[in-house]
């Protein structure tokens, strides 16, 4: 395992909180920067970043020179994520609803909205052919109504492979599915 990216979480205090059940556990905010250093996506847009935890694979991401660019969209940023991000010359923010806003990626992660949104969201990255598309809450999770998780049917209607972990760990959220 020792072979796969990882990174020290611990550089941003106060974004990752392991007892907020809002937040992607620790488990998959390092699967994610292990698949972004893996597919090399030049552009990557969030949608829906809470305080700033995944965001954080996502400014290592930068820092290894694999990504260059990195926007953050969100109906509201709270305080924490404002406060990381605010000296980063390669970090945009768009606060809108996600269906506003138009920008083209290599990637994007989605973790907004846990409803319609996140099904909206989902089909319009299928729809423009982003290259990976990274979807957070995919599991069968009580907080996430039907949305993300109903909305893994488009994938293989749009072409795409994919794989979830969903699986229940002691000490972990990681059933919440990514």
């Amino acid at each position: 395992m020792s072979d796969i990216p990882s990174f020290d979480i611990g550089k941003y205090p106060g974004n990752y909180n392991p007892e907020d059940t809002n937040v992607t556990d620790l488990r998959h905010i390092q699967s994610i920067y292990a698949v972004l250093q893996w597919a090399a996506p030049k552009k990557v847009a969030e949608f829906g970043c809470w305080d700033g935890a995944t965001t954080s694979a996502l400014l290592e991401s930068i820092l290894s020179g694999v990504v260059k660019r990195v926007d953050l969209v969100d109906l509201k940023f709270r305080p924490k994520l404002l406060e990381l991000v605010y000296k980063w010359f390669f970090v945009t923010k768009y606060e809108g609803p996600t269906h506003q806003y138009h920008e083209q990626h290599d990637a994007v992660i989605i973790d907004a909205d846990h409803g319609i949104g996140a099904v909206a969201d989902i089909a319009t990255a299928i729809y423009r052919r982003i290259p990976l598309i990274i979807c957070h809450d995919v599991g069968e999770h009580a907080a996430c109504d039907w949305g993300p998780s109903s909305a893994v049917g488009l994938f293989p209607a749009g072409g795409y492979s994919y794989a979830i972990d969903q699986e229940k760990r002691e000490g972990e959220l990681t059933e919440r599915g990514l």
